[in-house]
C-alpha cells in the first residue's frame, strides 16, 4: 500500500501558524516589557517631583531599601533624614494608591466592554455616572454631604451608593424576561442613564 504524503501546502501552512503565534507572544512579551519599564519610570518621576525635588535614582533607591531593607549604595544621608521620610511616608502612598486605583480602573473597563461586548463601552452608557450624579446630587440637597449625621461619609460616599444603585438597577431590568444579554444590558442602561439624569436634573 502507498502512504500519502503530506503536501507541501499544509506544511507551509502550520509553519506560518506557528511562526504567528511565536510572533504574537514575543510582541506581547515585549509589549509586557515595555509597559513595566514605563510603570517604574512613572512611579520615580512621580517621587522625585513636588515641594522637596529629589534625585530620580536616590527616590527609586530609597524605595528599594525600604521595601527590603538591603541597601542600595550610599544612602546614609538621604535614608536617615526627613528626605526618606518624605519619599517613604507621603509619596509612595499616593502613588501605591493611584496605580491600585489605574488597575481597578481597567479592570472595571475590561469587564464592562466584555459584557457589552463593544469597545466603545463605558460607565455613561450602563448609566452608571448619571447614578453617581445623582447620588451626589441628593446628598447636596438632603444636607448629607456638608452636615448631620451622615456627614463623615461625604459626597463621593454618596456617589458611590447612587452609582451602585444604578448598577444595581441595570443588572435588575436587564434580567427581566429570561436570559440577560448585551442588547437588554444597553437598552437597561439608556434608561437608567436618562432617568437618573432626569432627577439630578430635577433636583438642581
Amino acid at each position: 500500500m502507498m502512504t500519502s504524503l503530506p503536501k507541501r501546502g499544509a506544511l507551509n501552512g502550520g509553519s506560518t501558524t506557528v511562526g504567528s503565534v511565536l510572533k504574537r507572544r514575543l510582541l506581547f512579551i515585549g509589549m509586557m516589557i515595555l509597559l513595566i519599564m514605563a510603570l517604574v519610570f512613572s512611579v520615580g518621576i512621580s517621587l522625585s517631583i513636588g515641594q522637596v525635588p529629589v534625585p530620580f535614582a536616590d527616590s527609586l533607591l530609597i524605595v528599594l531599601n525600604k521595601a527590603t531593607g538591603i541597601s542600595f549604595g550610599d544612602l546614609n544621608e538621604l535614608s536617615s533624614g526627613s528626605i526618606s521620610d518624605i519619599i517613604w511616608h507621603i509619596r509612595f502612598p499616593r502613588v501605591l494608591l493611584a496605580m491600585i486605583v489605574g488597575m481597578g480602573l481597567a479592570l472595571c473597563g475590561t469587564v464592562m466592554q466584555a459584557s457589552v461586548q463593544n469597545p466603545l463601552a463605558d460607565p455613561y452608557l450602563l448609566g452608571i455616572s448619571s447614578g453617581a450624579s445623582l447620588g451626589a446630587t441628593l446628598s447636596i440637597m438632603l444636607g448629607f454631604g456638608t452636615a448631620g449625621i451622615m456627614a463623615s461619609l461625604g459626597v463621593a460616599m454618596w456617589a458611590f451608593i447612587g452609582a451602585l444603585g444604578a448598577a444595581v438597577m441595570v443588572l435588575v431590568l436587564a434580567s427581566l424576561g429570561g436570559k440577560m444579554s448585551s442588547v437588554k444590558l444597553v437598552l437597561a442602561g439608556t434608561v437608567i442613564n436618562v432617568l437618573c439624569g432626569a432627577f439630578s436634573n430635577f433636583i438642581i
